[in-house]
């Protein structure tokens, strides 16, 4: 098959860069590496596990579009035999359309863009399906959900703000399989603490302040921080969102930002994904809605957060996770 230029300007937009090969996709091998190219085609940005769908629903919309009668035979032949794989559902009755390019524990037989809007609306399943995708599919997903026209544009902000903390997530656990948890905590540590100062009293002696712990931090501090590296493709992908730009550059999200970085590298997570890693952290928040209410809005409400409610609960913060460990 071509690459259409205007939906995917890939180097190779004029070269075929992938076909049916000529050994059978029923054996597991051959399946397994077959699926590895075509993640390479598609730059990763959908899971593994479901590439081979995506190929397909990228298949169903090109015969709709192909003029050639010939051309469009060789596709349908193409289609049938990626049907017939284990794990591939086309129904009947449904558009092949309805392909699904989301994790297979979403029904396969639900559009994207359908999967994308219930997300948006809060649903639980759904949503973390579509936190768990890479930044660049993620990105796709959303698209889809705002060409519906009707979603909020705040729904749409709330999951965006969702997926910048599952980055912020992975960003970390990355440092530290690297590099070790201490290590990882002590660069955490430096970003949530002002500049030590120190100043001369009378007697020449110099007086050292201890580090301050941040209450405010913006988007734009973290630039070439390990949260948001140099040349960080996953932030120019997210500004491809139309509403990330106010996200970005706002001022709104600095109280709410230092109150979630504060409670990653407090809490103590068991998880090894980013979505569950997220979950942790909203339960603990449930946890401790008698005392700091504003640590559930860091993942529902985030614009309501302001920073004296986030001074309180960094101030607070480390003796209520005690209190959870005691009562556990």
């Amino acid at each position: 098959m071509r690459v259409d230029k205007r939906l995917n300007p890939l180097p190779i937009s004029h070269q075929i860069v992938a076909a049916l090969p000529l050994v059978s996709l029923q054996d597991k091998q051959n399946r397994r590496l077959w699926r590895q190219k075509l993640a390479e085609v598609y730059r990763h940005r959908f899971h593994d596990s479901t590439v081979l769908s995506v190929f397909l629903a990228t298949i169903c919309t090109r015969i709709e579009n192909v003029p050639s009668l010939a051309h469009s035979k060789c596709l349908k032949r193409c289609r049938d035999e990626l049907a017939r794989l284990p794990g591939i559902h086309v129904p009947k009755s449904a558009s092949p359309k309805l392909v699904t390019s989301l994790p297979s524990s979403v029904d396969n037989v639900v559009p994207p863009q359908q999967v994308a809007f219930f997300a948006c609306l809060g649903n639980k399943f759904y949503r973390k399906a579509v936190l768990s995708h890479p930044v660049e599919g993620f990105v796709v997903l959303v698209q889809l959900a705002a060409s519906m026209n009707v979603v909020k544009p705040e729904s749409i902000r709330n999951l965006v703000w969702k997926r910048l903390l599952c980055h912020f997530i992975e960003q970390d656990l990355r440092l530290r399989t690297s590099f070790g948890t201490e290590y990882a905590h002590a660069m955490l540590r430096e970003i949530m603490q002002e500049s030590r100062s120190s100043s001369q009293e009378g007697h020449g002696k110099f007086v050292i302040a201890l580090p301050k712990q941040r209450t405010s931090i913006s988007l734009t501090s973290l630039a070439n921080t390990y949260l948001i590296p140099p040349g960080s493709s996953a932030i120019s992908h997210f500004f491809r969102i139309a509403r990330f730009g106010e996200v970005y550059s706002t001022t709104e999200y600095n109280a709410v930002l230092a109150m979630f970085l504060h409670m990653l590298a407090s809490i103590k997570y068991h998880s090894e994904e980013a979505t569950d890693i997220l979950e942790e952290m909203q339960g603990v928040a449930n946890k401790l809605r008698h005392v700091g209410e504003d640590m559930r809005s860091v993942f529902e409400d985030p614009t309501s957060v302001d920073e004296p409610g986030a001074a309180y609960v960094i101030a607070h913060l480390e003796s209520w996770l005690k209190d959870i460990v005691l009562r556990n």
